[in-house]
């Protein structure tokens, strides 16, 4: 469905994805009375953001919907980059 931990820019996206999965959503913070983010609904959430997918392919938009990934995963061995743990983190 989402995370609900989002930014503001994630339920804008997710808005932009599926109304449907945004509103299940709020309907369980209007059923418990509750909001995720304390003092802010997810649509107010979805409409200060700015959607990671507004203007992306039919193709990607899909896949982001999909629950089936069937790209290649590459295996091959792998270093953290140089600062990767850094606040901020990448190269220096």
């Amino acid at each position: 469905m989402c995370c609900i931990f989002g930014d503001h820019n994630q339920w804008a996206s997710i808005r932009d994805l599926s109304q449907d999965r945004l509103g299940k959503v709020m309907h369980y913070e209007s059923k418990f009375g509750l909001t995720i983010k304390p003092g802010q609904d997810v649509f107010t959430q979805s409409v200060l953001g700015k959607s990671f997918v507004k203007d992306a392919p039919e193709e990607l938009r899909r896949l982001a919907l999909s629950k089936v990934y069937d790209a290649p995963v590459f295996l091959e061995d792998w270093l953290l980059p140089k600062g990767a743990y850094r606040r901020c983190g990448g190269p220096t």
